[in-house]
């Protein structure tokens, strides 16, 4: 039988009390969103004030600035500082391989240009980037300090995990998982579990 693809869209409502309130501008927007997701479980929502706001809670985002807009990563940093964001990429298993078609369970995919879309469309079927592009393309965003802008791919994300007792940072007792960069951002060497696993060349 004919099997069709369920597409899940990336919609996300930032709910402030202060803008979609009872006779405020945006009430409108909020209604909408409400009746959206009472259809099709979407948009997710993330309270940036009242109750629903918990500025402890961890938000992991695909940094390939194509999942999630940069204006909308911004957004998320003014109002839960760096602190609490987790670089992710999210990606398929052709991540990486040489474009052409591939297969994403039954769905049929294509990766053309480091790029993957439901084959024969221009549907994002799901991220296809590398964690250190991600890095570069926060670094870029942020203009912060290399110190700064790995928290959310190192400490964060291992804080989010409950795993910073072994990894997440540089510290005696702890797993020596690490990636060598030089000036450039460009890899040097990587050490997993101590052993160096991979070295440039020159």
């Amino acid at each position: 039988g004919f099997k069709r693809a369920v597409l899940f869209p990336k919609l996300t409502f930032l709910y402030d009390e202060n803008l979609p309130g009872k006779g405020k501008k945006y009430e409108y927007l909020f209604d909408e969103a409400v009746e959206c997701s009472s259809k099709c479980m979407y948009p997710d929502f993330l309270s940036l004030t009242g109750d629903g706001y918990i500025p402890s809670i961890y938000n992991e985002v695909i940094m390939d600035m194509k999942h999630v807009d940069p204006l909308v990563i911004k957004f998320l940093i003014n109002n839960k500082g760096n602190k609490y964001i987790v670089g992710i990429t999210d990606s398929l298993m052709c991540s990486g391989l040489t474009d052409g078609d591939y297969f994403l369970g039954e769905q049929a995919i294509t990766l053309k240009n480091n790029e993957c879309f439901l084959k024969g469309t221009l549907t994002r079927a799901g991220s296809c980037l590398n964690l250190l592009d991600g890095f570069k393309n926060y670094m870029k965003l942020t203009n912060y300090p290399i110190e700064r802008a790995i928290l959310p791919f190192s400490e964060n994300a291992a804080k989010s995990g409950k795993i910073f007792n072994k990894v997440g940072s540089i510290k005696e007792g702890k797993v020596a998982d690490l990636v060598y960069l030089d000036k450039d951002l460009n890899v040097i060497k990587t050490v997993v579990n101590g052993k160096i696993v991979y070295l440039r060349e020159n």
